[in-house]
């Protein structure tokens, strides 16, 4: 039998037997060495494999033990490490697209800027792991354990997120696509839209998975943020039917890139109900009395002797005075109710007290949508 004891391992000696099998003998090597003996033993494997893969799957029950190595930048597309130990393993840049992580311990792992498309990573151990600027499309991500992991700026488009738990906070406010997508300035509009409709993509899929774990706050997060991208989708694809003369395309995308910019201003898309209250109250404090003082001559007739009495002798607080009278005529008006005195004076003024009656109206019917749709994700 080959002797593997020393210090050093020599590459020279054969590590897979006559069907192609990683030996028994190299588990025990991996368990035993450095973590620099550990990155010896990875490249041996990948240069002696027919496809020049690494292959190292739990044999006998047998699992690989990769803690610590350091495998930064390394090409480690389609590996095969199913439960394999890669705690405090160093991963930055390497590439693992298709990589077989399945139940995997990858906690604390550095994996910035790795490229995981197409990984399987079925409940695999992510724990405090660094995946900053990772790319993680198309990952299956299904139950993994990503509870600590540093995730800000990381590519999500087309993962399965089904039961992961992650926090909206570990994202750190972005993911790599909408950054991506913001940063685009060189780019044709059309090319701008589609990373847009991926980043919409992205928060669409963290949307889902934090519904299914009942993280509601973080869901309408993410919600917030889909329906964002999903603007700047058809701003961008506005722009771009423009650019080509698509006259009729130009007109659908700018009139629901301006919808969806009405529906952020007024209620954050359902989301905020502060939104529509604060426009509530500056149709009351400020836009009603500004409209009343907007026809010549006087706006309202219909002032008591008492109301009269109040202005001559209110003397240098008569605007104060006439202002107080202006907001309840527009707390009467928004609320359609009739306990003021006070009519329109003019034609004007009858057209702006329709406006406030009907903005009233909306609010009230929006503030009721938006706090039922808050009621029921919560």
């Amino acid at each position: 039998m080959t002797d593997y004891t020393g210090s050093a391992f020599d590459q020279r000696h054969g590590l897979y037997d006559g069907n192609g099998h990683v030996l028994p003998v190299v588990y025990e090597l991996l368990e035993n060495a450095s973590p620099d003996g550990k990155a010896e033993i990875v490249c041996a494997l990948i240069d002696q494999h027919s496809e020049n893969r690494l292959v190292l799957p739990k044999r006998k029950g047998r699992s690989t033990y990769l803690d610590s190595v350091v495998l930064k930048g390394f090409h480690l597309a389609g590996a095969e490490l199913r439960g394999a130990t890669l705690t405090e393993a160093n991963l930055e840049n390497a590439t693992l697209d298709g990589a077989h992580l399945e139940g995997a311990f990858l906690n604390e792992a550095r994996l910035k800027g790795a490229s995981l498309r197409g990984a399987h990573l079925l409940r695999a151990n992510l724990d405090s792991a660094q995946l900053q600027q990772a790319h993680l499309e198309h990952a299956d991500l299904t139950e993994a354990w990503l509870w600590g992991a540093r995730l800000g700026r990381a590519f999500l488009a087309g993962a399965r997120l089904d039961r992961t738990t992650v926090r909206w906070a570990q994202f750190d406010g972005t993911i790599g696509e909408e950054l991506e997508a913001k940063k685009g300035s060189s780019l044709c509009a059309s090319e701008r839209a589609e990373l847009f409709r991926r980043a919409q993509e992205g928060y669409l899929i963290l949307k889902r998975n934090f519904d299914g774990l009942g993280l509601y706050k973080d869901a309408r997060r993410a919600y917030r943020r889909e329906r964002r991208m999903e603007k700047h989708e058809t701003y961008w694809s506005y722009r771009g039917a423009l650019a080509l003369n698509d006259h009729l395309g130009a007109l659908k995308n700018g009139l629901q890139a301006l919808t969806d910019q009405i529906a952020e201003l007024l209620c954050d898309y359902g989301e905020s109900v502060f939104r529509v209250v604060a426009w509530a109250v500056a149709l009351l404090l400020v836009v009603g009395p500004v409209l009343l003082c907007l026809p010549p001559g006087p706006a309202l007739t219909g002032w008591t002797d008492v109301q009269e009495a109040a202005y001559r002798h209110a003397s240098c607080w008569r605007w104060f005075y006439v202002y107080s009278q202006f907001v309840l005529y527009s707390l009467d008006t928004l609320t359609t109710a009739k306990f003021s005195s006070l009519e329109p004076a003019t034609d004007a003024v009858r057209f702006m007290s329709g406006f406030l009656s009907v903005a009233g109206i909306f609010l009230a019917g929006l503030l009721g949508f938006v706090a039922g749709n808050r009621i029921r994700r919560s």
